[in-house]
């Protein structure tokens, strides 16, 4: 059960990573919030980057029940 907990809160923190990203820049201005989380023109690392994160969204939202 503890593994769990363990588990939704490491992908708890996972999904704040880019949030705290954006937060970061947004002190200096609001461009620079977004360039940090998504960079003009947005390269292949990048955009791989987001898809992956969506992916493992998607699929730990069809694990948890």
């Amino acid at each position: 059960l503890w593994h769990h907990y363990v588990g939704i809160a490491a992908y708890l923190l996972l999904l704040c990573h880019p949030l705290l990203l954006l937060a970061d820049g947004w002190r200096h201005s609001a461009q620079a919030g977004l360039a940090a989380i998504w960079p003009q023109p947005p390269g292949a690392l990048i955009v791989s980057g987001w898809i992956a994160l969506l992916c493992m969204m998607a699929g730990l939202l069809a694990t948890l029940d």
